[in-house]
């Protein structure tokens, strides 16, 4: 039974991380529609403030991309937060045919900082033949590019801006513009490399190992460049916050991560 949205309808506010806020805006009709609920998405501030914000009670749900810690929750001794992981989000180096047919099939993380910051210039530098580098970066600013650009520098204050000669604002555009350029590189969610005209690249570990970006291990966290989705409430889920976790953690909701690029977990489940 669908039940009309109205001015009494509950609101719930949730905030922080516009990566997640994507995959969440599906769920804005699903909710208004089924129950009357009015999900009101803040995707602003991270999710440090987003969690801060939940704490304080200005915000009923927080969007993270991490768990949480104990010093979120000694910030709150009052509070009794509960949080689900609802998914995973992953990303890999991706690259065109030529580049994979020539041998190169994973890289190491200060060879991906050489790349970013123009010192590798020629795929023979890693490995690969004599054949320029042409890097495709994220849009500055962007959840992905503040994903990766974390992940290559541990703090993304350290991040410089890069020698990319292009951006792409969205990973069907990496993954097109890869496809379509020789020499190139970009980076998007593993899915987007179909192992036909577009490869994603593993990631050779500080011990030597190579860690390819397969589902077993971005679920099992083994891939460096993947992190959790969590969605964090104040104390234990009631009503429209109760229907939101319940919803993201069922088929249909999972579906709604799947559209957006990320990936589904079996269950939804605390995190840990």
């Amino acid at each position: 039974m669908r039940v009309p949205a109205s001015p009494a309808a509950e609101v719930v506010r949730v905030r922080g991380s516009a990566t997640l806020a994507t995959a969440l805006s599906g769920a804005v009709p699903l909710l208004r529609e089924q129950y009357g609920i009015e999900l009101r998405l803040l995707p602003e501030g991270g999710s440090t403030q987003a969690i801060l914000s939940v704490g304080a009670g200005t915000a009923d749900v927080a969007m993270s991309t991490r768990a949480l810690t104990a010093e979120d929750r000694a910030g709150f001794p009052s509070r009794r937060f509960e949080e689900q992981r609802i998914g995973m989000q992953a990303l890999a180096v991706i690259v065109p045919r030529d580049v994979w047919a020539a041998g190169v099939h994973a890289l190491k993380q200060e060879q991906l900082v050489g790349i970013h910051e123009g010192d590798i210039k020629n795929w023979q530098q890693v490995g690969g033949e004599d054949r320029a580098i042409k890097s495709y970066s994220p849009e500055r600013g962007h959840g992905t590019w503040e994903f990766y650009v974390t992940w290559l520098y541990g703090d993304i204050r350290r991040a410089p801006l890069g020698k990319a000669v292009e951006t792409v604002s969205n990973p069907k555009g990496a993954r097109d513009i890869v496809e379509f350029n020789a020499g190139s590189m970009s980076i998007a969610p593993p899915q987007y490399a179909d192992g036909k005209a577009v490869f994603a690249l593993g990631i050779i570990s500080p011990k030597g190992e190579l860690i390819e970006p397969t589902v077993e291990n971005v679920l099992t966290g083994k891939y460096p460049l993947s992190r959790p989705l969590v969605l964090i409430a104040g104390d234990r889920p009631t009503g429209g916050v109760k229907k939101l976790f319940d919803l993201m953690g069922s088929p249909r909701g999972q579906e709604l991560l799947v559209k957006t690029g990320f990936i589904p977990i079996p269950q939804a489940q605390p995190a840990e």
